[in-house]
């Protein structure tokens, strides 16, 4: 009885962390089907995919503070990802002579950092995916021991994604003045479309070619690259919203014609 109680013991410890992060990331599925509850189930699957991945992490002689941040940041499919990987790969193995480990290849870690970049700043435009991502590189690189990570190879690597958010920083800074300078140029041909015509445009289409060549984009990017208008109308209004996205994938600024003004959403 007492064999059969400690084999169901460590079969349970076994499969704990793929339970723990199959079920994070169900949680995180689940809770776009939930609306009203998409707050906790969100939580729930970040610490649920978090504590799985620390687990598999411990197990098999990995640093666990760096890959349960690395799930907390990223917690849609990146847990399970990483799971799969320390599956694959086993358990690391230790260098018994530091003297004749391997440099660090500084070419991977700049590659990565070019990946990073493109996505947040290319893609997204998104500072806040930035900074996250060079959180978890600063920390994974401070906690590595052995393998060539000497304090000088840690403060290159550092260096190397400092660099990155240093580029999306001034990506961000570029797009936030286009975006800005652009929508002015809108809303200058909106009053002069509304002074002729005596409303607002339907749509910004109605704009070119008399009012402007052509739309202009509110940012240099792939994703969420352009401006949304809606139109209000009213026995006794006729205003217009003009929407952009600041900082993907959620804050949005908006200029409200009623007031002249503009206020963040999301």
């Amino acid at each position: 009885m007492g064999d059969q109680t400690s084999l169901k013991t460590k079969l349970i410890y076994r499969c704990l962390d793929i339970v723990l992060v199959i079920a994070g990331q169900a949680s995180i599925i689940l809770s776009i089907q939930f609306v009203d509850l998409f707050v906790y189930f969100i939580v729930a699957g970040v610490a649920l995919g978090a504590t799985g991945l620390g687990l598999r992490a411990g197990k098999t002689g990995r640093s666990v503070p760096a890959w349960v941040l690395i799930a907390v940041f990223f917690p849609i499919l990146v847990p399970l990802v990483g799971l799969v990987f320390m599956l694959i790969r086993g358990t690391r193995r230790q260098n018994a002579d530091p003297s004749r480990a391997k440099p660090v290849n500084m070419y991977v870690h700049a590659s990565i950092a070019l990946v990073l970049f493109l996505i947040a700043a290319v893609v997204m435009d998104s500072l806040s995916f930035a900074l996250l991502s060079f959180l978890v590189a600063v920390i994974w690189a401070a906690t590595r021991k052995g393998a060539g990570y000497t304090r000088k190879a840690r403060l290159v690597v550092i260096g190397i994604y400092t660099l990155m958010l240093v580029m999306v920083f001034g990506m961000k800074s570029v797009n936030y003045r286009v975006s800005h300078s652009n929508a002015e140029t809108i809303i200058a041909a909106c009053e002069k479309y509304k002074g002729k015509t005596g409303e607002y445009p339907a749509w910004l289409s109605d704009l070119v070619p008399a009012y402007l060549p052509k739309i202009p984009v509110a940012r240099y990017t792939l994703i969420s690259g352009g401006f949304h208008y809606y139109r209000d109308h009213g026995p006794s209004t006729d205003n217009y919203r003009l929407i952009f996205v600041n900082e993907a994938p959620f804050a949005r600024l908006v200029y409200n014609s009623a007031n002249k003004g503009w206020h963040e959403i999301d």
